[in-house]
């Protein structure tokens, strides 16, 4: 995520914040990424990312607008560090 390790939780709920306010294509979220984030590289590191976070279940495209995935709309709902370790280490093998 961009932010390093030391902002991931505040680069991910910048995220989903931006995707629940605005629903945004998959160029408005490159475009967002590219005016929010100082040292992001090119479009396919901003996509990687996105995809990592939908292959998460904390985005998903639909009609061509990114919204909250399963795992996006419960963190969100419970906005807790418990939820969001509990996410994590289920959906990425070795993480726990």
């Amino acid at each position: 995520m961009f932010g390093g390790a030391t902002s991931y939780v505040e680069t991910l709920d910048a995220v989903l914040e931006y995707v629940v306010g605005h629903q945004p294509t998959e160029n408005d979220l490159v475009g967002w990424h590219r005016g929010t984030f100082e040292r992001v590289s090119g479009r396919s590191s901003i996509e990687r990312r996105v995809g990592y976070l939908a292959s998460v279940g904390f985005l998903t495209l639909e009609d061509g607008h990114w919204k909250l995935g399963p795992e996006g709309q419960r963190y969100m709902r419970e906005q807790s560090t418990e939820t969001l370790v509990e996410i994590m280490c289920r959906c990425n093998v070795g993480l726990s």
